[in-house]
């Protein structure tokens, strides 16, 4: 059964609202898709070429994300959300890889360590 217009316009204020909450607490990207739009094709073209390096838990549940419903039975949409990890010159996480930070024997961390996930 297709969406109205008015489901369609309501749907997309719905995603709105949430883009601008999940803004607001740090994300930087927050899209939407739903699970019909999914395809396994460049996640498999992905791995073959061995993009995903030593991460082997992608190989070994890449039918889970092609396949979202053998772990939500009902779930329609999925909501992608992304932090830029890249940070300021000088800046604390090990951002600043030129301010001499490793010159001067003080630690660095990696961004994404420094999130929750």
């Amino acid at each position: 059964m297709a969406a109205t217009d008015a489901e369609t316009a309501a749907a997309r204020g719905r995603q709105e609202e949430l883009r601008r909450r999940l803004t607001e607490i740090g994300f930087d990207e927050v899209r939407f898709a739903t699970l019909a739009e999914l395809s396994g094709d460049k996640l498999s073209a992905w791995i073959a070429a061995g993009h995903h390096a030593d991460m082997q838990w992608m190989e070994r549940t890449a039918e889970k994300r092609v396949h979202p419903a053998l772990v939500l039975a009902e779930a329609r949409s999925v909501i992608m959300l992304g932090v830029n990890y890249a940070g300021e010159p000088g800046g604390v996480g090990g951002e600043g890889r030129g301010d001499g930070a490793k010159a001067a024997g003080r630690a660095t961390w990696a961004r994404y360590a420094m999130h929750e996930d």
